[in-house]
This record gives C-alpha cells, structure tokens and sequence, in this order.
C-alpha cells in the first residue's frame, strides 16, 4: 500500500511539472526573451567570421601569445552563442509542435549539458581576460626580449584557464546533484542553481566580479606604464623596443574597452542576479525565471557589442597605418642616428 501510495504522489507530482511546463513554455514575456536571444545569437555568429576576415585581410601582426589567448576568447564567444540558440530554439520548437505537455520536460543529463556551458562561459570567459592583460603585462616589463619569446605563456595560460573552468563547472554539477528532489525527474526549468548552492554560487560571482575590476585596473596600468617606457625609449632608441612598446599601446587600447564593457554588463548581471534571489519567495517559479532568463540577455549583447568594438577596432588600425608611414621614415633616421653615434 505505501509503495502504491508513493507512486501516486510521483505520477502527480510529475503531472503538475508538465502543466507548469506549459506555464513556461506559453509565457509571452518568456517567448520575447527567447526570440531577442536567438536573434542577437545569430547576428554574433554572422559577425564572427566577417571579423576573421577583416583581420586577415588587414594582416594586423600581434605576438603568438596574444593570438592564442585571443583565440580563446572566440572560441568562447561562439561556445555561447551556439548554447544559447541550442536552448531557445528547442523551446520555440517545442512552443509551436509540442502535443503532451509532459514533451516540455527536460531530461537531467540534456538540461545540465544545455545549461552548464553558460556557467562555463562566465568562468573561462573572467579568466581570459585576466590572462590576457597578464601576457600585455609581461611584454611590457620585458619588452626588450619578448619578441624572442615562443607561444608558452599563450598555452600555459589557455590549459590554465580551462582546467580551472572544468573544476569549477565540475563542482557547480556536483552541489547542484546533492538537490536530489530536484535532480531525481525531469527538470522543468534549466537551471543549476539550487538552495544548496546558491550561496556558493553568490560569492564565485563576487570573485569573478572582483577579477574583472581589478584587470580594468591593471589594463589602464599597463598603458600608462607603456606610454612612459615610449618616451623614455625616444632618447635611447631601439628599434625592436620600439615596435614592442607600439604594439602593447595598441593592444591595450582595444582591450580596456572591452573589459570596461565586460565590467558594466557583468556589474548588472550581478546586481539583477542578486535582487531576483532576495525576491525569489515573492514570485512564483515561472516569472522568476523568466526574469532570471531577461538578465542572462545581457551577456549575447555583450557579445555583440565587444564584436563591434572590435570591428571599429580593426577599421581604426588600418586608417592608423596609413597615417604611420612617415612616422616610420622619422623610426629610420633615428635608429641611423643612433647608430652613428655608437660608431663616433
């Protein structure tokens, strides 16, 4: 009888997932959410490639290590994109063809390999630039000699950042499963955040919150101090020095905008995030998370706007080398200079 008794309340308690399955998947404001994600998603692929293209065709030249951490950060760029119109589009899907409210339920491995690369995204993604102002930093204090240096910060770094992503992805899943109530069916909602780990959750959120400011910090540090080293370099010039010191300035230059930008839409995903937690118990499961589904907006449009950055940013270099050329006649004659010098 108790056994009995059990597999009725399961088979109700799955019954009111469906129907509030179907609450989720009939929301307007939800439904808006998704389409804005999907477009926004697919207009960052579109202009994924056609950056690729501009950098190749303008044969912008930057240090191997640089191009390795930069190639992380597309990599993570369409990681998301790809996740996030996986996600929606399986629910515009489902919107439009669905016949048993029950085909609305996500399977526990499905949700967590849909979802998880969001979290994975907002870790790795905190870590690259992190190592990318640490690689502008060392080109910096070591200018004289870094163009002899190989790709190995570039690849200690990558396998650095990614390591540290997949153990802590690894134990955003394994506190998550420690919700057996939550884990044990069908999810209705994709989320990972538990009353388990929520507080865990918060404070890696302030930690990457914390790394974020702290490289805007530094990345404003870094072109200051290269802007020193340039003038010191003008009274004993050196040709290689000088090409180095260039090429942080101009580095730097497109890479403190986009942490700024990174800071602001992360400050406000934090700062949403937060007040939606302190307000969960005074809104019903299916509008929190959809105002939860609102805030994770932010990051495909910061996509789109660090893509932009770029994309003006690769425009600027070309018009900057146009206007260079006799700047590099001015490079000649000092170096000449200097070398006669040396000679008398």
């Amino acid at each position: 009888m108790a056994s009995n008794s059990n597999t009725l309340s399961m088979l109700h308690g799955e019954k009111e997932d469906c129907f509030e399955a179907v609450k989720m998947i009939s929301h307007k404001g939800w439904n808006i959410v998704r389409i804005i994600q999907v477009l926004v998603s697919t207009v960052s692929l579109v202009m994924l490639p056609m950056l690729i293209f501009h950098f190749k065709r303008r044969r912008l030249m930057f240090h191997i290590n640089l191009l390795v951490l930069v190639v992380n950060v597309i990599l993570l760029y369409v990681m998301d994109c790809v996740d996030t119109l996986a996600i929606q589009l399986r629910y515009l899907f489902l919107y439009l063809f669905y016949r048993d409210p029950c085909e609305l339920l996500t399977e526990v491995p499905l949700g967590i390999a849909i979802r998880l690369p969001s979290y994975m995204y907002m870790v790795a993604f905190t870590l690259v630039h992190c190592a990318i102002t640490a690689e502008r930093a060392w080109a910096t204090i070591f200018a004289k000699r870094y163009e002899k240096v190989g790709c190995f910060f570039g690849i200690a770094s990558t396998i650095f950042v990614w390591t540290l992503t997949f153990v802590v992805s690894f134990l955003i899943v394994y506190t998550a499963l420690l919700d057996k109530q939550k884990f044990s069916k069908p999810m209705v909602y994709l989320s990972l955040t538990t009353t388990i780990n929520m507080h865990y959750l918060i404070y890696l959120h302030y930690f990457l919150m914390f790394l974020v400011i702290m490289t805007s910090i530094l990345d404003y540090v870094v072109i200051v101090q290269n802007r020193r080293y340039r003038k010191k370099n003008q009274a004993n010039y050196s040709l290689s020095l000088s090409y180095q010191l260039r090429e942080n300035v101009v580095t730097m230059k497109l890479i403190l905008p986009l942490d700024i930008s990174f800071t602001i839409f992360f400050s406000i995903y934090l700062i949403a995030g937060t007040y939606l937690r302190l307000t969960m118990g005074s809104l019903s499961a299916n509008d929190y998370m959809c105002l939860y589904e609102m805030v994770n907006t932010l990051f495909p449009f910061h996509t789109v706007v660090t893509l932009f950055i770029y994309m003006r940013y690769v425009k600027a270099q070309e018009i900057t080398r146009e206007v260079d050329i006799q700047p590099f006649n001015c490079h000649k004659e000092l170096y000449f200079k200097h070398l006669q010098n040396q000679w008398s």
